[in-house]
C-alpha cells in the first residue's frame, strides 16, 4: 500500500502564536496530570497537578491573574495513583470539590473544599470497587445535586452504573446497575447529545465483534432508553479474520464548524504485524441524535488530540502531543478548505508529555497551553499572544514515498527543509543517513518511525511511515 501525506500551507493574514515556555514546577517528580481550574475562586486560572513520583496531589495558584504561579500547595499526602480527577460541586455547598479514582487499591473518593478557597479535606470514600474504570459527575435524577455515572470493565462483562447523592451533601447510595453484559467499555462522555435539556451518555463497546459507538438517551426520568448505534465497524477478513478494532479518546466537539457538536475519536486497528490507529468524525446532522457516515481527518496516528479555539476564530483548532514525543503542536483549521491544515510547533522542551490542556491564564481572551511531563520533572504554560501579522504563501505539498519503505525514503515538494528526525515509537532519536531528502532507512528493523520535518517558516510536521 502506498501512502502520500499531504500537508497545505495556506495563505492567511493572521495565526496564533506562543511564547517560549514559562515554568510552573520541575521541583516535584514525574507530573503526569496538569488540569486547568480555578481552584480558589478568584477568577484566575490555577493548575492542579498529580505527581507520579510522591503519588501527591497539589495545586499552583495563578496569583495575579497573569499567569505568575505561586509554589506547589500540597492537596492530598496520601499516596494515590489518579486515574481520573474532576473539580465539581460535590456537596452543594456552591463550591468545587475534587472527585478522583484511584488505583490499587481502585476506589472512588472525593474531597471537599472546605472555604472555597482551595483548602481541601480528608479522603472520603464512596466505593472501593475493583472494575470501576471511569466516572463522569451529572445530575442524573433532576434534583438539584450532583450524581455519578460509572463504567465498570469486569474481565467477563462490563456495565454502567450511577450513583445517587443521597441528600446533596456527598453521601452517595450503593450503585444501581444501568446497562450490564457489555464488553470493552471506552471512557464515558456525558453530553445533550439530542439537544432535549438532558444529559446523555456517549460511549463505545465490543460485543463480540469489532467496536460500536453508542448512545443512550436519557429520558428525563433518572433512565435512559437503549442504546442508538452510530457507528459499526466490520470484521477485518483479508489476510486473517480479526476483530480488534478498538476506539480510544472518544469526544463531543464541533469539528466542521456548524454549531452542532460531532462525535470524534481515534480508532485502534489490529493489522497481521502493526496496530494502525486512525483520528476520525461522524458529524452531528440535526442536533437530534442523528450523525453522519465515519469521516477520517488522520491516518498513522499515535498522537493525543484536544480540540480548542487556539486562534479565536470562531472554530476549533487542535492541540497535539505524543506521550513518547519532544513536541507539543498546534493545527489549524481552515474554515475555506474545511480541513485541519497548516501544523505549528508550540514547544519541543518537554520529555515525555503526559497532559496537554488549554485554557486562558492571563485573562486576556486568548486560550493559553499547560503541559505535564514526566521525563524532565516540568509543568509549564505557553502564552498565547495572540493574532500576530505574518504572511505565508501557497507552497507545494509535502511527499514521502514510498511508505512502507525497504530502502530509501524519499522527500519532496518542499525547498526550505532544516531539521529532519527519525524517532521510533518510545521518542527515541535515531541516528540516520540523508542526503537531498532523502533518507536511507536500509538498516532500521520493521516497524513503524516517525519521521519529523520542520522548516524555516516555523512548520513542523510529523509523519509516522513503516519500515518493511
Amino acid at each position: 500500500m502506498l501512502f502520500f501525506i499531504t500537508i497545505f500551507l495556506i495563505s492567511h493574514a493572521v495565526v496564533a502564536q506562543f511564547e517560549e515556555q514559562q515554568i510552573i514546577s520541575t521541583t516535584t517528580s514525574s507530573p503526569y496530570i496538569a488540569q486547568p481550574y480555578d481552584i480558589d475562586n478568584d477568577g484566575a486560572m490555577d493548575v492542579l497537578v498529580a505527581f507520579g513520583e510522591n503519588l501527591s496531589l497539589s495545586w499552583f495558584r495563578n496569583t495575579d491573574g497573569l499567569g505568575t504561579f505561586s509554589e506547589e500547595i500540597l492537596i492530598n499526602s496520601n499516596p494515590v495513583l489518579y486515574l481520573s480527577i474532576h473539580f465539581t460541586d460535590i456537596d452543594t455547598d456552591g463550591d468545587r470539590d475534587i472527585l478522583f479514582i484511584e488505583n490499587n487499591p481502585r476506589r472512588l473518593v472525593w474531597l471537599e473544599n472546605t472555604d472555597g478557597e482551595g483548602t481541601f479535606g480528608p479522603e472520603q470514600e464512596i466505593a472501593e470497587e475493583d472494575y470501576i474504570d471511569s466516572v463522569v459527575p451529572m445530575d442524573f435524577d433532576n434534583d438539584g445535586d450532583i450524581d455519578l455515572i460509572s463504567s465498570y470493565t469486569d474481565t467477563f462483562t462490563d456495565t454502567i452504573r450511577w450513583y445517587e447523592n443521597i441528600d446533596g451533601s456527598g453521601v452517595f447510595s450503593e450503585p444501581e446497575l444501568l446497562f450490564d453484559n457489555l464488553s470493552r467499555l471506552s471512557k464515558l462522555v456525558i453530553a445533550d447529545i439530542n439537544n432535549d435539556t438532558f444529559e446523555d451518555i456517549l460511549t463505545s463497546h465490543e460485543n463480540e465483534g469489532p467496536a460500536t459507538i453508542i448512545w443512550y438517551q436519557n429520558t428525563g426520568n433518572a433512565s435512559f432508553q437503549d442504546a442508538t448505534v452510530l457507528h459499526q465497524y466490520d470484521y477485518f477478513t483479508e489476510p486473517t479474520v480479526s476483530d480488534q478494532t478498538s476506539v480510544y479518546e472518544l469526544q463531543f466537539a464541533d469539528i466542521n464548524n456548524d454549531d452542532l457538536k460531532d462525535v470524534v475519536f481515534i480508532a485502534e486497528l489490529d493489522f497481521p504485524e502493526f496496530y494502525y490507529r486512525k483520528l476520525s468524525w461522524l458529524e452531528n446532522l440535526d442536533n437530534m441524535g442523528n450523525f453522519g457516515v465515519l469521516v477520517d481527518i488522520f491516518e498513522d496516528t499515535f498522537d493525543v488530540y484536544r480540540f480548542f479555539d487556539i486562534d479565536d476564530d470562531g472554530d476549533n483548532d487542535i492541540i497535539k502531543y505524543f506521550r513518547n514525543f519532544d513536541q507539543i503542536s498546534w493545527i489549524e483549521y481552515d474554515q475555506d478548505l474545511a480541513a485541519f491544515t497548516t501544523e505549528r510547533v508550540i514547544t519541543t522542551e518537554v520529555d515525555f508529555t503526559r497532559n496537554v490542556q488549554a485554557a486562558d491564564f492571563n485573562n486576556d481572551g486568548l486560550l493559553d497551553i499547560v503541559s505535564a511531563s514526566s521525563g524532565d520533572d516540568k509543568v509549564a504554560w505557553y502564552l498565547n499572544t495572540g493574532t500576530l501579522s505574518i504572511q505565508e504563501t501557497k507552497v507545494s505539498p509535502y511527499t514521502i514515498t514510498p511508505n512502507p519503505v525497504n530502502n530509501l525514503l524519499t522527500i519532496t515538494g518542499e525547498k526550505d527543509i532544516t531539521t529532519v528526525t527519525v524517532y521510533t515509537l518510545t521518542g527515541q532519536e535515531l541516528t540516520i543517513e540523508i542526503e537531498n531528502n532523502t533518507i536511507d532507512v536500509s538498516q532500521l528493523p520493521a516497524g513503524y518511525y516517525f519521521l519529523n520535518i520542520q522548516n524555516t517558516a516555523l512548520f513542523s510536521k510529523t509523519i509516522t511511515f513503516i519500515k518493511k
